[in-house]
This record gives C-alpha cells, structure tokens and sequence, in this order.
C-alpha cells in the first residue's frame, strides 16, 4: 500500500487509471516513488507486454505496457494481467469491445463507482481464437480503422488550405497587390 509519504520528486511512475489514455500509458509526474518502495512493492512491478487495466471508475481504460515502462509499478486503482500466447493488441479490442463492458458493468460492485475485482476477472468469459487468427482480426480492424481516419486527415488538410488561402487573400487585399 502507498502513503503520502511514499511519492518523492524523482523516481518510479506509479500507474492508475488517469494515466491510461487511448491505450497508452502516460507518467505522472507527481505520482513518483523511490527505488526502496518499488523493491517493497516488488510484486506489483509491471514488465514490457503486461496489460494494465483500470479497476474502478472508468473500466474501459486499459493499456499494454511497453519496454520503456518496464519497472514501473502498478498504482492501486489498477490490475494487470501478464498474458500468455495472445496478441495484447487483439486483447485490449476485446477488452474495450462494448459486450466486454457490458459484462464488466454487470457485474462489477459499487453504489458511486463502478469497480472491478480479481474473483469477476478470474470469471470473465473470453473466447479467444488462434494467435494468427487474433493477428489477423487486429490487422482488419487496423485497416478499417486508417479508412475511416482518412477523410477525417483530409477534411483537416483541406481546413488548413482554406486557411492558408484565406490569409492570402486577405494580405493582397490589406497590401493593394
């Protein structure tokens, strides 16, 4: 368990739900502890490929921990799972999928806050299809995903010509050429 007097200036980022943004994990700069309370909290030290996922609050927040956040601990609002055999990308859809939530909102405790517990994960049901399958499924919905992003990427191109064009427009108007 962490106290106030744990966190330090310069340290160790501790990750909770609020540092789980589009499935990637930001520090917080304000949430840092010291080499000694990580070693005293060694068994809650995540490692590159670990999947950390909020435990209360907002459930959909999820993320995989990468190389560079290896040796960060996990902070007491979330859990993480050390997966084997499945493709972390396929999991985290899976997780944030609408019929996941769901499931996690039925069963999860808590009058003001939604929370998740060990015994409700351990329960959840997850079909998982083959590993090239997943890779698969994963490159799919990546290729869907880039097309619809793309008329977004070009409606904002388009936005910053308009733009563009207008301040021209406007100088020769302002310097008589």
């Amino acid at each position: 368990m962490l106290h106030k007097s744990d966190y330090v200036k310069e340290g160790i980022p501790i990750v909770n739900p609020m540092n789980m943004v589009d499935r990637r994990i930001t520090a917080d700069q304000r949430m840092l502890i010291s080499e000694g309370t990580r070693e005293r909290l060694k068994k809650y030290m995540l490692r590159g490929g670990d999947i950390v996922i909020a435990r209360r609050g907002n459930l959909e927040k999820c993320a995989v921990v990468t190389a560079d956040q290896e040796g960060w601990l996990c902070g007491t609002g979330s859990f993480f799972l050390r997966l084997i055999a499945v493709n972390l990308e396929f999991f985290t859809m899976m997780y944030c999928s609408t019929k996941f939530q769901t499931y996690l909102l039925q069963d999860s405790i808590g009058q003001t806050m939604d929370n998740l517990n060990q015994t409700l994960l351990i329960k959840m049901p997850v079909g998982l299809p083959p590993l090239a399958e997943q890779k698969a499924i994963v490159s799919r919905v990546d290729r869907l995903l880039a097309m619809v992003d793309e008329p977004e990427t070009q409606v904002t191109e388009r936005k910053a010509q308009a733009e563009a064009l207008m301040q021209a427009v406007l100088r020769e108007a302002f310097q008589g050429k």
